[in-house]
């Protein structure tokens, strides 16, 4: 029988939160360079939303080198096959299901509702005979600079157009009101990445304005403050990954905050993992 639309909710946030207990921050990135960025080996697409965080939690968990997925069959029609003893890992997608409804007017009108559906897919390392596609994956990931890394950073913040201020007051933050980003000196963090990963953090937070994807960043609230910042900590994630730069969390005091937000709702790890997604993509139009 195939899994609930709940019981995948439970089976995702209940991995998160888990790491989340155990001081481990699913979302964090241990290494420079490279394709960190989850996509299939095939079709070259890469995975949005939720299943960013599903594969990352399961390359980091199985120590596998590669950053690309592909299915069963796939990896059939180019020639490889999965290891014996090999497992797949679920991931999710939405099908829109067409149904027929009466309107007010008792005319028959179509809607498309979306159904949460399972997809299988196994790690390159754990397939034989598509070796060359990850040589190529490897060499790719030693070809990328500190100084590449960076530069790309610089455009993606540069292309915004987000105001920044640097008021050497020990504080990282974007303010609704002045529609400006925050940040403190860039000799005050410890290096690049800290500061690259704070500046992505605050950059997240500048594409919920009203004006640009609306998050209604102006409510107050313990929740949805908690639920704000976890977009901004995944969207950063997103970003510093995109650009293959090593992502360490400069907000871990958050924790318990994320904890509680996961525990009441099974969904908001989903929703969360949306938005920062919606927030990269704004971006990168930009």
């Amino acid at each position: 029988m195939a899994a609930t639309k709940d019981e995948i909710y439970s089976e995702v946030t209940e991995q998160i939160i888990a790491d989340l207990e155990n001081g481990h921050i699913p979302w964090e990135r241990p290494w420079n360079g490279g394709l960190m960025f989850p996509r299939n080996a095939d079709t070259k697409l890469f995975y949005s939303g939720i299943n960013i965080l599903i594969l990352w939690m399961k390359q980091k968990k199985a120590g596998f080198k590669s950053s690309q997925w592909i299915t069963f069959n796939q990896a059939k029609e180019l020639g490889g096959f999965v290891k014996k003893g090999e497992k797949a890992t679920r991931i999710i997608y939405y099908k829109s299901l067409e149904i027929k409804e009466a309107n007010s007017s008792d005319e028959k009108e179509t809607k498309l509702i979306p159904v949460l559906k399972t997809h299988s897919v196994f790690n390159l390392s754990q397939i034989e005979g598509l070796e060359s596609i990850l040589a190529d994956e490897t060499r790719k990931g030693e070809s990328v600079s500190e100084i590449e890394i960076c530069e790309k950073a610089e455009h993606i913040f540069s292309s915004s157009g987000a105001k920044l201020s640097f008021d050497g007051i020990g504080e990282a933050f974007y303010s609704v009101t002045n529609d400006s980003i925050h940040m403190p000196a860039r000799s005050s963090f410890k290096d690049h990445l800290g500061y690259y990963g704070t500046l992505m953090h605050e950059l997240t937070h500048w594409t919920g304005a009203e004006s640009r994807l609306n998050r209604n960043l102006q409510i107050q609230g313990r929740v949805h403050y908690a639920k704000e910042e976890l977009v901004a900590e995944l969207g950063s994630s997103f970003l510093c990954a995109h650009v293959g730069l090593q992502y360490t969390s400069q907000h871990a005091a958050y924790i318990e905050s994320w904890l509680s937000v996961l525990r009441e709702d099974k969904s908001a790890i989903f929703k969360a993992a949306s938005q920062a997604r919606t927030a990269t993509e704004f971006l990168f139009n930009l």
